[in-house]
């Protein structure tokens, strides 16, 4: 990988040319003041108590949608507040630094555009690729990022007030949608070294400041912490388990290590951290501590933060301890709207957030304990690259080693505020495509979200000045900007709970973006969507940031960079990719389309970036800065542009494709690849399950899909920017009905067995990964239960049944 700082070392600041950021506001005439959760005194000679909700007069001002909006056809009232926004203040001059090469980078990316004015794009599409800006983009982005803004607290509601006034001053009808679901902050933490006594210490559980970057010595930075961990005062000694998934586990039974009662140091990387923590307390441990160790994401990646963009020792990877591969959102309402009349579980009831205490740790931290381990010496994988005093990794279980953990938690309900933007659709007003991005951080989240936000915000503003040249989109559109994704997919789950009969109906596709940094494309999606994905991706500028003189489209360079990456994979191996092309990753979890697509059914995508091959250094962190962006993250804000431009094209042709753009003919052959090696498996675990007629299920699916498509394409081979595509309306929805709907019949009403509200029956998180996507979650899940030959011949006939009725619906009857 090309070093990250080489093209900054000429790029010194240049104030004179940037609109300086906006101020956020803390109250509105049209949406009401902040009442909600009081960030906590983080103090620890106090404790502070909470509210438990809003209060009613803020719940007051809920009323129902009575415009012809994106609800109209729902018969419950949406809870949320219909908005009258003013364009915001002007906005207070700040300091800021910005390259020299951002307008350049600007230009650049608008020249390029323009040479494709013959190449098919529509009068609108090439007006809004030419009117993409990078300075307005950095605008939004600094806004977004100046302060931390975690779910529920009092700059979080800035933002979305924020959000939704750009929305209305774009021209776009906008509401703010209130839940109350669990929330989770620190109040108190201790972590120490009692014995041996040669390593008695307190370690040190605050984030080290780096000079010049304001976020990181921002003193309304939350500390380090956990979300949904339990309090608990645990002394115990302390056993190394790696990344904390079944086969660590498995090791240390078979060696003998006792776990009961023990403390958990587990490394992060490879599955979802709330699984670590899952499957630690399933072994009755009675701690967690989760360490960043540098050969994941710090300095065996390449140069550390401030100098590169991977992470120092002095970082602190915080996150959501939620098990995400049974439920998303609030746990305390699975399967329907966090609101008041609702039914809550306890918390003693939920089954996705743990019932020990956990807390993040530092790798300069970390080095204290495992210089401090003894016992049986782990394998060569479970090494880290630490280089310790006692010359290795051990397990700990000479029990040497004793902690003390002491951890308070508010864990209790509060508000979030998910901001709706809707454009109206004209002649298909009731099918709705939806995009959308999170906007709450652990802190100044500058990469993860705001990056996105700013791109998504930059795509609403080019949108609304279509708009007010004339354009009339096909279909409604959704712009979402969701709260509480940090800590558990909040906002998006509960909306899309909130509305689940209505987005069945009528949602069309979800396309999210979290993460743009760096230059690598990084983007999954379901099989359906993949090949409209690549064919946007060809009508864009390559992504120029290592300068100016890109010529290649974005879709060159991804093919380029998939083809390193996979050069490494061993023979065989399944990177969780999609055939035949294997640019796109399955869909699991871990971000805001898991709702709409594991739960609904409905086609959805996940563009993003990353700097490598893990997604960036500083994640999570107070590092995740303004800062860190502008020198190593994106310092042309070139990345931020591109995606700007393909997430807009993406967005445009959704909404305006007289023929939705989705093609199901290579739905078969992932279908099949994805099954491989699932009956050795069974077999092996002397299972006798009869594959046959699933496999012809597939092969009848991929046969009328074939058929299918050379249908569509008939209908869509005429001149579709004129929109002379097919003979009339009634056609045109026939075929737009049979695409949107077909992913739906892939989804079982019922569930998965062992997790029912993951619904789709192709694709799904694996259950111990959580982020990765598998494909048939559900014999996979069979495999992991090691459930009885009954159960796993049950779930295959089930999943049979369900493609068989898709290849159905894909004929013409």
């Amino acid at each position: 990988m090309m070093p990250l700082s080489t093209p900054l070392a000429s790029l010194p600041p240049d104030h004179s040319d940037f609109d300086a950021y906006e101020t956020l506001e803390t109250n509105s005439d049209a949406y009401g003041t902040f009442n909600g959760r009081v960030m906590p005194d983080t103090d620890e000679k106090s404790h502070v108590f909470i509210r438990f909700w809003r209060s009613l007069g803020f719940a007051a001002l809920l009323v129902f949608l009575t415009s012809d909006m994106l609800f109209q056809s729902y018969n419950d009232p949406v809870n949320g507040k219909v908005l009258d926004v003013t364009r915001s203040k002007s906005p207070q001059v700040v300091s800021g630094v910005v390259h020299k090469t951002i307008n350049d980078v600007d230009e650049h990316m608008t020249t390029l555009s323009q040479t494709n004015e013959s190449d098919g794009f529509s009068k609108f599409e090439r007006t809004f690729l030419k009117n993409v800006n990078t300075m307005k983009i950095r605008k939004f982005h600094g806004t977004y990022a100046s302060v931390p803004h975690p779910a529920g607290s009092s700059q979080d509601y800035q933002t979305a007030l924020f959000t939704a006034k750009q929305l209305e001053s774009f021209g776009i009808k906008t509401e703010i949608m209130e839940y109350y679901p669990l929330l989770s902050l620190p109040i108190h933490r201790h972590l120490s070294i009692l014995s041996p006594s040669t390593a008695v210490r307190t370690l040190n559980l605050t984030e080290a400041a780096i000079p010049g970057d304001a976020c990181t010595s921002n003193k309304d930075a939350l500390p380090p912490y956990l979300g949904y961990s339990d309090s608990g005062n645990v002394t115990a000694s302390v056993v190394y388990v790696n990344y904390a998934r079944p086969v660590d586990f498995q090791w240390l039974k078979d060696n003998n290590v006792t776990l009961e009662g023990k403390i958990a140091l587990v490394r992060y990387g490879s599955n979802f951290r709330g699984l670590k923590v899952m499957l630690a307390e399933q072994h009755r441990m009675a701690g967690v501590l989760i360490y960043s160790d540098p050969l994941d994401d710090g300095y065996a990646q390449g140069p550390v933060y401030p100098e590169g963009p991977w992470r120092p020792e002095g970082s602190f990877q915080r996150g959501s301890l939620q098990y995400n591969s049974i439920y998303g959102g609030d746990p305390l309402t699975p399967g329907y709207p966090s609101l008041p009349g609702e039914p809550y579980l306890s918390k003693k009831e939920c089954k996705t957030i743990p019932h020990i205490p956990a807390l993040p740790l530092s790798y300069g931290q970390a080095r204290y304990i495992l210089e401090s381990l003894g016992g049986k010496k782990v394998p060569e994988t479970w090494q880290g690259a630490l280089k310790l005093d006692n010359g290795a990794y051990f397990v700990g279980d000479d029990e040497a080693t004793v902690l003390n953990m002491d951890v308070a938690m508010d864990n209790s309900i509060g508000p979030i505020w998910d901001v709706i933007g809707t454009i109206e659709g004209t002649k298909e007003p009731d099918q709705m495509v939806l995009i959308g991005n999170h906007r709450d951080a652990w802190v100044c989240g500058a990469v993860d979200p705001s990056s996105g936000s700013a791109v998504m915000l930059e795509i609403a503003r080019g949108l609304g000045d279509l708009l007010k040249d004339g354009w009339k989109p096909r279909r409604t559109l959704v712009i979402a900007s969701w709260d509480g994704e940090e800590l558990g997919l909040l906002g998006s789950t509960e909306f899309a709970e909130d509305h689940a009969e209505l987005l069945k109906k009528q949602g069309v596709a979800y396309v999210n973006v979290d993460n743009v940094v760096g230059p690598f494309v990084s983007s999954g999606g379901t099989p359906s969507i993949a090949k409209f994905l690549q064919e946007t991706a060809q009508l864009i500028p390559g992504n120029p940031f290592y300068g100016v003189d890109v010529q290649d489209s974005l879709y060159e360079q991804w093919v380029s960079q998939t083809a390193i990456r996979r050069s490494s994979l061993a023979a065989g191996a399944d990177d969780g990719t999609l055939a035949p092309d294997h640019l796109i990753q399955f869909l699991g979890s871990g971000t805001d389309f898991t709702a709409f697509y594991q739960h609904l059914g409905i086609i959805s995508a996940n563009l993003g970036y990353t700097v490598g091959s893990a997604m960036y250094g500083t994640y999570h962190s107070t590092m995740d800065s303004i800062s860190y962006v502008e020198t190593v993250g994106d310092p042309h804000y070139a990345t931020q542009t591109t995606m700007a431009k393909w997430w807009g094209l993406i967005t445009l042709r959704l909404v305006d494709n007289v023929i939705v753009p989705f093609d199901f003919s290579t739905y078969g052959l992932v279908m099949q690849e994805g099954l491989a090696g699932y009956e050795n498996i069974t077999a092996a675990m002397g299972r006798n399950v009869d594959y046959s007629a699933l496999h012809e299920a597939i092969e009848t699916f991929s046969s009328n899909a074939e058929v299918f498509q050379a249908h569509v394409s008939e209908c869509t081979q005429k001149d579709t920017m004129k929109q002379e595509s097919c003979k009339s309306e009634a056609e045109r929805h026939f075929w737009n009905e049979k695409l949107v709907s077909l992913e739906r019949f892939l989804i079982s009403d019922t569930g998965l067995p062992h997790r029912p509200w993951f619904k789709h029956m192709i694709f799904g998180p694996g259950f111990y990964e959580g982020y990765k996507g598998v494909a048939f979650p559900g014999i996979s899940d069979s495999i992991v239960f090691e459930d009885d030959n009954a159960a796993i011949q049950a779930h295959v006939n089930d999943v049979t049944a369900v493609i068989n009725i898709a290849a159905a619906y894909l004929t013409f009857a």
